[in-house]
C-alpha cells in the first residue's frame, strides 16, 4: 500500500490492483473488507496496516459477506427527508440567516425542533457561520489540518529509515557531526496525543530547576538527542509510570516524538548511551544536584524542610540468637527481625 499525491494505491506482488482517492471512506472500507474475506488477512495486521479499530474489521467483513460490494457505495437516505422538504429547509435558512436560533427557527415552521437540528447536522439546512475573531480563527485552521492518532500511525509504518523517523535530513546532519542538537520545532496540531497530558507538568519542571545549570554541568557530544530532551524524555516517562528504559520497546515513538516535539523518541539503545555518558563524570552530575537542590531550598515555598526516616525489617530464619521482635505489615505479625533506617 502506498499513498502519494491525494491517492492510495494497493499492490500484490509489486503490481497495483487498487487505487482510491486518500478521502474516500467507502472505497478504503471495501479494501478491508475483501482483503479480510478473500484474502484471508488476519484482523491484527489489517488494525496495524490501516490504523482501524477491530470493530471496523469485523463490520466491513460481514457487510462483505453479506450484501457484496455495491452496499459500500449505496447512499444512505434519512426519514427526516420526508418533514424537511425543499420549501422547509428555504424558508428554514431565511430564518437562520435573519437571526432566529435553530428552536426558534423550527417553531416557526411548525416541525419538531430535533428534526430540524438533525437536518442542519446532515448539512440540509445550511447554518450560517458567526463571525470570528483572528486568534480564534488561527486556532480553527490549526485544529482543521491537526492529524489524528490512526492518521499518524499509518504515516508512521511507512517510514524507509525506521517506524516514525521522518526527520530525514535533521538524522543524517546529526551523524555527520554538523548537528549539536536537534531544537523541538512544535510546529504542527496533533489530535488525541497518546499521554499528551503530561506536558502540563512541563512549565512546574522547569519552574522546579530542571533546566537549572543543564549546558554547564552535563555535556553530551554531537547528536540528534540532546541534554534538554533527554531530561525531558526521563521527567515524562516518570509522570507516565513507563517504570524503565526497556518499557519504551512497547511505547509508540511516534507519539513520544510529538510530546518531545520531534519525530520520535530515543530508542532504548540510544537513550542508555546517552544516561551512561551524562553519568561518566561524577562530580559534574552531583555538582548539578547539589545547585538544584539548593536553588530549590531558597524559594520561599521550600524553606521548610521536612526529614524522612524509612525502616525496613527482615526476617531473621535461622538461629543467630535471641533477635529482638519487630512489626513485619507483609506478614502481619511481630517476627524476630533485624531493622535498618
Amino acid at each position: 500500500m502506498s499513498s502519494q499525491d491525494g491517492m492510495t494505491c494497493y499492490f500484490s506482488d509489486l503490481e497495483p490492483i487498487f487505487q482510491h482517492a486518500d478521502k474516500d471512506q467507502a472505497s478504503r472500507r471495501l479494501i478491508i473488507g475483501m482483503l479480510h474475506v478473500m484474502n484471508k488477512i488476519s484482523q491484527k495486521r489489517l488494525t496495524e496496516v490501516f490504523g482501524v479499530h477491530r470493530n471496523t474489521v469485523s463490520s466491513t467483513s460481514a457487510q462483505f459477506r453479506a450484501k457484496g460490494m455495491a452496499s459500500f457505495f449505496e447512499k444512505k437516505t434519512g426519514r427526516g427527508r420526508t418533514v424537511l422538504t425543499p420549501k422547509i429547509i428555504e424558508s428554514g435558512i431565511q430564518l437562520l440567516a435573519e437571526g432566529k436560533s435553530q428552536r426558534g427557527a423550527a417553531k416557526v415552521l411548525g416541525i419538531n425542533p430535533v428534526t430540524f437540528h438533525l437536518g442542519c447536522k446532515a448539512g440540509l439546512i445550511q447554518v450560517p457561520s458567526k463571525p470570528l475573531k483572528t486568534e480564534a480563527l488561527e486556532t480553527e485552521k490549526k485544529l482543521a489540518k491537526a492529524t489524528e492518532r490512526s492518521e499518524r500511525n499509518t504515516k508512521d509504518q511507512q517510514t524507509s529509515r525506521g517506524r516514525a523517523t521522518h526527520d530525514v535530513m535533521g538524522r543524517q546532519l546529526a551523524a555527520k557531526g554538523k548537528l549539536a542538537a536537534a531544537k523541538p520545532p512544535f510546529d504542527k496540531a496533533h489530535k488525541a496525543v497518546e499521554n499528551g497530558g503530561v506536558l502540563t507538568a512541563l512549565p512546574i519542571l522547569i519552574q522546579e530547576g530542571l533546566h537549572h545549570g543543564v549546558h554547564e554541568y552535563l555535556k553530551l557530544s554531537k547528536g540528534y538527542y540532546g541534554v534538554t530532551t533527554i531530561l525531558n524524555f526521563l521527567a515524562f516517562l516518570s509522570l507516565a509510570r513507563v517504570r524503565n528504559p526497556e518499557a519504551i520497546r512497547y511505547e509508540a515513538p511516534g507519539e513520544w516524538g510529538i510530546i518531545l516535539g520531534l519525530d520520535r523518541c530515543p530508542e532504548v539503545k540510544t537513550l542508555r548511551g546517552k544516561l551512561r555518558r551524562l553519568s561518566e563524570n561524577e562530580w559534574s552530575v552531583r555538582t548539578w544536584q547539589k545547585n538544584v537542590f539548593r536553588d530549590w531550598m531558597n524559594q520561599p515555598q521550600n524553606a521548610a524542610a521536612t526529614l524522612l526516616v524509612a525502616g525496613h525489617s527482615k526476617v531473621d530464619t535461622g538461629r543467630r540468637g535471641n533477635l529482638p521482635k519487630h512489626y513485619v505489615s507483609r506478614e502481619k505479625l511481630c517476627l524476630p527481625a533485624t531493622a535498618g533506617y
